[in-house]
């Protein structure tokens, strides 16, 4: 998420990025939220995830003393659910009105439109974090930019192969394929040793 906003945002830096590969990133963070809610996934996910903000949170709580902030510490630890997290402590630490607004503007889907360079996205059918009917397929179909990679198994950020995963798995052989071929295609571009009608 953070990568597909900073490469469209107005930063000036994102100009020392060529290509970029997206890797089981939640598109729609209300096809999240949906999600993540269904019983399983909030018991394989929702309670982890939570838990762990809340140590860390609490971990660093003589970070929040004697200042003013705009959450209610005591309030945020009572959070049952992420979108109560985000609700109470998230949206309010970065400005928004509520979760909601918060979730709104977090939609990576809406900024793909405006990608000017060549990006990589990998996503799973079983990706409890970003939803089948939530992928952007007709944002990847309309921007030449895009190429997506859509496996049938792989979880979120898995993709494990043989029945003892261990090492490389083919996500790390894509990636490194992509980036081979981007620094090789930014190679023969910067070269003047090759005419014009070899693209």
């Amino acid at each position: 998420m953070i990568t597909t906003h900073f490469v469209t945002s107005n930063d000036p830096a994102k100009t020392n990025v060529k290509a970029c590969c997206i890797i089981s990133s939640p598109w729609n963070s209300f096809g999240t939220y949906e999600s993540i809610n269904k019983p399983v996934n909030h018991m394989l996910y929702q309670r982890y995830l939570l838990g762990k903000l809340k140590g860390i949170v609490s971990n660093h709580k003589h970070l929040y003393q004697n200042r003013r902030l705009p959450f209610n510490y005591r309030q945020m630890m009572k959070a049952e659910t992420l979108w109560e997290w985000d609700d109470r402590f998230t949206s309010k630490m970065f400005g928004f009105k509520d979760w909601k607004e918060y979730y709104t503007d977090g939609h990576s889907f809406k900024k793909l439109p405006y990608v000017d360079i060549p990006m990589l996205i990998i996503n799973a059918e079983d990706d409890p974090l970003s939803p089948l009917d939530y992928l952007p397929f007709v944002e990847v179909q309309e921007n030449p930019n895009l190429a997506m990679i859509l496996t049938k198994t792989g979880g979120h950020i898995g993709f494990l192969e043989g029945w003892i995963p261990s090492g490389p798995t083919w996500v790390n052989r894509a990636v490194e394929e992509f980036v081979r071929l981007m620094i090789f295609t930014d190679f023969l571009k910067s070269s003047e040793d090759v005419p014009n009608d070899y693209y």
